[in-house]
């Protein structure tokens, strides 16, 4: 095998292994208020983030939102169908299961 080829595979490799290694999202820093909500610009983060497994979404605007290790946050979106254009708009559709009332 030759130098360039050799190289070639070498960054081949090493993309392919850094982008495997993305860090998971942080969910202390989703903090409920009193009603027990996250905000929703924060959970509009965490869904995009892609640790994010699963959406329910009521017609009273309550979004329930559940990560892949199975822990769940509440929050309302601004306007009914939100986080579902939210997920479309993003190609999520595969990767989020959604429920809606």
């Amino acid at each position: 095998m030759s130098a360039n080829l050799r190289n070639l595979v070498f960054l081949l490799t090493l993309m392919t292994l850094l982008n495997g290694c993305q860090e998971s999202f942080d969910k202390t820093t989703l903090r409920p208020d009193a009603s027990g909500h996250v905000p929703w610009k924060d959970a509009q983060r965490a869904i995009l983030s892609g640790a994010v497994v699963g959406v329910t979404q009521t017609h009273s605007k309550e979004v329930s939102f559940t990560f892949d290790d199975g822990s769940t946050f509440r929050t309302k979106e601004d306007r009914i169908d939100e986080v579902l254009d939210l997920i479309k708009d993003n190609h999520l559709e595969d990767t989020i299961s959604i429920v809606t009332e």
